[in-house]
């Protein structure tokens, strides 16, 4: 009898739904009505910031200098420094604006810890006019063009530029990966010329006007002096200075490297009413909205350092599932000493020349399918392993696709960013976070909701480890 019951209110409930079809279908639209309206309102929002920022010729967030102490004393001066170099059996090559110091072993006794930030093939340029700090702004443009000549294989790669001071002088220098290289052959260097001429012929690279061109006939050409090896590595040749040049059109680079790298930057399913450049991160530079917004998301993940009075100055980053590798952007330009992200390897492959575009030098990509077992340690190097005990972890919606990763108990990571998929609350955030538990101790030192982009609310913390 129950039972007939049952049937009889089942087969009700289904004709009555068949009814009321038309008004199912009416929810779904509004549905659809309300993802759009979220999304044009914040990418209305978005340009709007963008215009504003133009208007107020506001910069875009660059690396920050770092600025270091050499223990040294008794330079006043570059010329203090070359006699005080000579004392110390440092082998350095004088050039007409810049006193190169090659790597070498005795550099660590005079520079100190200085040398062991940067990988052991890094050079250090250091520039004749460093006293004139003022030009260093200036100088800040010459990364990207840096960046951009290695991309081409036409110079070594730029490691950073620092202000190395020594007690009230400072000195600009460019730290460089090192050329150990011989003298090409007079048909090298003529077609590798050819090479750099072509990308100036296509006004993709401009000359500085204070360059003068000299005749491709003594190989002096472009302001070079015949400053060109051979790798004995690679076999490639090199330029060994980038400073002549500027990049004709910087953000054009930037979009570039946007538009050709948007299916791979894009991440989740496709949607009609996103359009057909829209990537997971935001790239505010050239107005690229996404998914995400980076500027937000930022400003959210400072306010909860602030709150425990945590700041990225001279850390190690590492940020799981990089995508475009905004965030460890955003990093750098607060302070990170250098940052390493990992992601699928056509990802890597465009967020590694966004980063450079965008005038990042201090970072380091990996291109691994990741896995809850992937043992991020063999990917860090040996210089980084000190540096790990005060180290932060961005570990930004990524949990639901491999958990929580077991290496995480044996990096000594000093904070993690964690950020939780729509859906998750605030007061879940313990739970979420049980398999971390297992794997090291740690506090949730601050949390929040918060969405961003036309993303669902979702969590954040800061967790400490203790």
């Amino acid at each position: 009898m129950l039972i007939s019951k049952v049937r009889y209110l089942a087969t009700k409930i289904r004709a009555l739904l068949k009814q009321i079809s038309p008004l199912r279908k009416a929810v779904r639209e509004l549905r659809q009505f309300r993802i759009l309206l979220i999304y044009n309102t914040h990418k209305v929002i978005f340009h709007l910031r963008n215009i504003w920022n133009m208007v107020s010729k506001s910069e875009q967030n660059r690396q920050k200098i770092l600025r270091m102490e050499l223990p040294i004393s008794g330079v006043c001066s570059f010329y203090d420094l070359e006699k005080v170099l000579k004392g110390h059996g440092i082998d350095y090559v004088k050039c007409r604006n810049t006193l190169y110091i090659p790597p070498q072993c005795s550099l660590v006794s005079l520079f100190g810890e200085i040398v062991s930030l940067y990988p052991d093939n890094a050079g250090f340029k250091i520039l004749r006019n460093s006293e004139n700090l003022s030009e260093l702004n200036l100088l800040i443009d010459k990364i990207i063009v840096a960046n951009y000549l290695y991309l081409k294989r036409i110079t070594p790669r730029l490691y950073d530029l620092v202000e190395l001071r020594v007690e009230d002088t400072s000195f600009i220098v460019f730290v460089v990966q090192h050329v150990n290289g011989d003298v090409p052959t007079n048909s090298e260097r003529l077609s590798f010329m050819e090479s750099l001429k072509k990308l100036i012929e296509a006004r993709e690279l401009l000359i500085d006007s204070n360059v003068e061109l000299r005749p491709q006939e003594n190989f002096q050409y472009l302001g070079y002096n015949g400053d060109v090896l051979k790798s004995k590595e690679d076999k490639q040749l090199y330029c060994l200075d980038f400073q002549n040049f500027t990049v004709a059109k910087p953000k054009m680079l930037i979009q570039n490297v946007v538009t050709e790298g948007k299916d791979q930057l894009l991440f989740g399913g496709k949607r009609f009413l996103r359009g057909d450049k829209y990537v997971y991160q935001s790239i505010p530079s050239v107005g690229a909205y996404g998914k995400r917004d980076v500027e937000v998301r930022w400003k959210t993940i400072k306010r909860l350092l602030n709150e425990v009075n945590i700041n990225l100055d001279n850390r190690l980053v590492l940020d799981i599932g990089c995508n475009a590798g905004m965030m460890l952007s955003q990093a750098l330009a607060d302070g990170a000493y250098w940052g390493l992200g990992w992601d699928r390897p056509l990802v890597v492959e465009h967020s590694q020349r966004l980063l450079m575009a965008l005038g990042y030098t201090r970072f380091d990509l990996k291109g691994v399918e990741l896995t809850r077992d992937y043992n991020l340690l063999n990917d860090i190097q040996t210089r980084f392993i000190s540096r790990l005990d005060e180290s932060v972890i961005f570990y930004l919606a990524v949990r639901l696709y491999f958990d929580f990763m077991p290496v995480f108990g044996r990096i000594p990571w000093k904070v993690m960013i964690y950020e939780g998929h729509k859906g998750e609350k605030q007061r879940d955030l313990s739970n979420d976070l049980r398999e971390l538990y297992k794997m090291c101790p740690f506090s949730i030192a601050s949390s929040t909701e918060y969405n961003d982009g036309d993303s669902h609310s979702r969590t954040l913390a800061v967790l400490i480890r203790n």
